[in-house]
């Protein structure tokens, strides 16, 4: 020890020893705080529970909730059946489209009617107004990849054809006019729900935007 410096060695050690146990302290109490999270997750989880569709064996190939009703499910397998539920999934009903040969490639729901469906089987669109129980044929082609309703207007309706084109209906689908014809494939659409617009398109190599309705891109 220098004369004029005191043996401060035992204040080093008392701090280091301090330091040293609220580091532990620290490193159990975030250990604590995890174990608390997870134990409070596996609690509260919800266990998926299986509500069909009945006798179900095949796989499923469409989904659609009901934009203005959660509880109004729609699902179809690649065998072409078509199901239904209006209770969250308690009773889950089968619905016959008179295509049963032919798998369902796109379902679509306006926002406002609760027993309007639109779906593409075979190569036709097909609507009904009472959930299934009469099917009225709408438009024939080929090939249709997408149906999207306007979302604060359910007369107005789109639909991707022939994987390059779009078209729109203003009267739920009785007629059908070009809006554009994209020089590559179409892979989704969307409609901006506080502005109904504004459309995007989404194509293999490039991002589409109208702001008034399709007219220009």
């Amino acid at each position: 020890m220098k004369p004029g410096h005191p043996d401060n060695s035992w204040d080093n050690r008392f701090l280091y020893f301090i330091i040293n146990k609220s580091s532990i302290k620290m490193k159990e109490c975030v250990r604590i705080i995890i174990l608390f999270h997870l134990l409070v997750i596996s609690l509260f989880a919800q266990t998926p529970k299986l509500i069909g569709p009945p006798g179900g064996t095949v796989h499923q190939n469409q989904l659609a909730i009901h934009p203005g009703n959660p509880n109004i499910v729609y699902s179809s397998t690649w065998s072409g059946a078509l199901f239904r539920t209006t209770d969250g999934g308690n009773i889950v009903k089968h619905i016959e489209t008179g295509f049963k040969d032919f798998w369902v490639c796109e379902i679509a729901l306006p926002y406002n009617e609760q027993d309007f469906i639109y779906i593409y089987v075979g190569d036709k669109t097909i609507m009904s107004t009472n959930a299934g129980e009469k099917w009225d044929i709408i438009y024939t082609s080929n090939y249709i990849s997408q149906l999207v309703f306007n979302p604060w207007n359910s007369d107005i309706v789109y639909m991707t054809r022939d994987d390059i084109s779009l078209w729109r209906s203003n009267n739920k689908g009785k007629n059908w006019y070009e809006v554009k014809t994209f020089n590559q494939k179409l892979t989704r659409i969307g409609i901006a729900s506080t502005d109904t617009s504004i459309i995007y398109a989404a194509a293999d190599y490039a991002f589409y935007r109208s702001t008034n309705s399709g007219k220009d891109w």
